[in-house]
């Protein structure tokens, strides 16, 4: 069963077990997810969900949120993954920092940890989360989000209250019964719950260390039960534990500076490939997207809001046709935009059976059809952010500099370095 080898494992981890390279790019990831929460407390939904909770218990002190613990896991949960720049991992089909970093800073905040205690949970967190992630194979209509990322803030509050690993093991599967079932059509449909998962994960994470400590049990192999036959369809313990100790998944993971969904981004590489920035929208007459199952499937033409927006690859390439912003903002003037509009609706998207079996390698085509009766196309592996094509320093700096901003954050530069120092 997959909880007792992943507890230990990681049942007093230190970062100081990762390669120099790989630990460098964690504390990247880690500053990163950070700046997400920062910046997603400013999202309207989550500041009002946020004031439920706000002014009991302790203050996170890299956000400033202040609830209590599991409020704490809850909201910054909830607002690492509302702008949709937060880290992803394909193999595991969601998204880990963003799970392990809630649990890790609300459980770190109330035991008043220090940073590197703070940044070696969340590495736990990550690492135990993504594997059952990468075991798991989920059913076809279950979006990532809140399932397995319980499992992942568990291990961040098992491992920052120093839990035995048959302690740790029995944690984890606790929180494999309190995973979510979530569906992978809400956000296609606008639905911002989508994003809401993340926290009642966290928050379920922590509870199950809570659980545990007043001697409830849970089911023996639960990881394997829940995520082997109920929320998945089958569970690879063997890949969920290979190279255990040897490789770590933070290192292959994927990062973003535009807030759409991943499965968008090859698409809107293709067209950035094929289309000359300054060239004026109002020249395209069509556009068609090739590309693989799943991301094929993100091909409405009028998505109801931003939520929506940013999982349609005609939203999103209409905003990059006019030179806009991939962000809120620039979703929000699309959606009222008739140009925009209109564009949207000339943007076909189609699945390539060629591309689809070339998974894992994410081929996308873009034919940009002109009013002059020329075309424009390119084609593309995977997109920027990917493990083999890494952001640069500097713009992920630049990310966290502005994300900080959004949120009214005078100390960008200083909590970059604190941050990237907890490495």
């Amino acid at each position: 069963m997959i909880a007792a080898p992943l507890a230990e494992a990681f049942a007093g981890f230190t970062a100081e077990r990762l390669p120099a390279a790989t630990r460098a790019h964690a504390a990247g990831v880690y500053a990163d997810t950070v700046a997400c929460m920062v910046a997603g407390l400013t999202d309207p939904e989550v500041a009002v969900f946020a004031k439920r909770f706000a002014g009991h218990g302790v203050t996170e002190p890299l956000t400033g949120l202040k609830a209590a613990y599991g409020n704490l896991a809850l909201v910054l949960g909830f607002a690492a993954t509302a702008l949709e720049l937060d880290d992803g991992h394909y193999d595991t089909g969601s998204h880990p920092a963003a799970h392990a970093a809630a649990g890790a800073l609300a459980v770190a905040a109330h035991l008043g940890a220090d940073d590197a205690a703070r940044f070696d949970a969340f590495l736990v967190g990550y690492e135990v989360g993504a594997r059952v992630g990468a075991g798991t194979s989920l059913r076809a209509d279950a979006h990532g989000h809140g399932t397995w990322g319980a499992i992942g803030a568990a291990a961040a509050a098992a491992h920052l209250t120093r839990r035995d690993p048959a302690a740790f093991a029995a944690i984890l599967d606790m929180a494999g019964g309190l995973g979510l079932a979530t569906s992978v059509t809400a956000p296609m449909k606008g639905g911002t719950i989508r994003s809401a998962w993340v926290g009642v994960a966290a928050r379920n994470g922590l509870l199950a260390l809570d659980l545990f400590d007043a001697g409830v049990t849970p089911e023996p192999g639960g990881i394997e039960a829940v995520f082997g036959k109920v929320i998945g369809s089958a569970f690879d313990a063997r890949a969920a534990a290979a190279g255990l100790g040897e490789r770590w998944l933070i290192a292959n993971n994927f990062m973003k500076v535009d807030a759409s969904c991943r499965e968008t981004q090859g698409a809107l590489a293709a067209f950035r490939a094929a289309w000359p920035a300054g060239r004026p929208a109002g020249d395209i007459a069509r556009v068609e997207i090739e590309t693989f199952v799943p991301a094929a499937d993100l091909a409405e033409r009028e998505p109801v809001n931003i939520m929506g927006a940013r999982f349609s690859i005609p939203a999103t390439l209409a905003l990059a046709a006019h030179g806009w912003q991939i962000t809120a903002d620039g979703y929000a003037r699309a959606l009222k935009d008739p140009a925009a509009l209109d564009l949207m609706r000339r943007v076909t998207v189609v699945a390539d059976p060629a591309m689809t079996a070339a998974l894992p390698v994410r081929r996308t085509r873009a034919t940009v059809h002109l009013v002059d009766g020329g075309h424009l196309a390119a084609t593309v592996d995977g997109a920027p952010g990917d493990a083999d094509q890494p952001l640069e320093a500097d713009a992920l700096r630049a990310k966290f500099g502005a994300l900080f901003a959004e949120a009214g954050r005078t100390d960008a530069a200083e909590m970059y370095a604190r941050l990237t120092a907890a490495a």
